[in-house]
C-alpha cells in the first residue's frame, strides 16, 4: 500500500477518534448539566448518593417538586423513603 494512502487513513481514523472523543465529553458533560438541574436522585445509586449530596433536590423548587413527587410515587408503590 502506498505511503498518501496509509497516512490518509491515519488521518480519518485521528478525525474520527477526535470526534467521538468530543462526543464523548459533550455527553458527560449535558448528563452532569441535567443530572443537577432537574436533582431527580431517584435509583439511589452510589453516583446518585454523591450528587445529592453535593447538590440536594431541596435546595430549588424544581427540586423540591421532583422530590414531591418521588415520595408520592413511592407512598403509591408502598415502598417508603428507603430503598435497598
Amino acid at each position: 500500500m502506498p505511503f498518501s494512502v496509509c497516512a490518509r487513513r491515519s488521518s480519518v481514523w485521528n478525525s474520527h477518534a477526535r470526534t467521538w472523543t468530543w462526543m464523548g465529553a459533550i455527553s458527560a458533560a449535558e448528563f452532569l448539566v441535567r443530572k443537577t438541574y432537574f436533582r431527580n436522585y431517584y435509583y439511589r445509586g452510589p453516583f446518585e448518593r454523591v450528587w445529592e449530596k453535593l447538590f440536594p433536590a431541596e435546595a430549588t423548587p424544581m427540586g423540591r417538586r421532583s422530590a414531591a413527587y418521588i415520595r408520592m410515587v413511592r407512598e403509591k408503590l408502598g415502598q417508603g423513603r428507603d430503598r435497598p
